[in-house]
């Protein structure tokens, strides 16, 4: 019989509505408030951080498009149409 791994309370002050609305959402996923929590500090584990983006400004959103375009491009996942442009259609599209 596998030993049970030792458990620790975890209590955090939530506004209500934040609270209420975040428990809908556990409940249309099939899970309670505990499983979320231990589903987020387990991605805290894995990320070696938080795991998402903690911003104090908003990017812009073509910026953001931007960098998600190159990225993905970077990844293989669309193909990177730069070799086709121009030397002035590169410098336009990154100025």
């Amino acid at each position: 019989m596998p030993a049970t791994k030792q458990k620790k309370v975890v209590q955090a002050r939530v506004e209500s509505e934040v609270k209420e609305q975040a428990n809908a959402i556990f409940k249309s996923l099939g899970i309670d408030a505990s499983t979320a929590i231990n589903i987020y500090y387990h991605q805290v584990v894995i990320n070696g951080g938080l795991p998402f983006l903690v911003q104090k400004k908003e990017v812009d959103p073509q910026l953001e498009k931007a960098m998600v375009k190159a990225q993905a491009e970077e990844l293989g996942l669309i193909r990177d149409d730069a070799l086709n442009l121009t030397k002035e259609q590169r410098r336009q599209r990154w100025a």
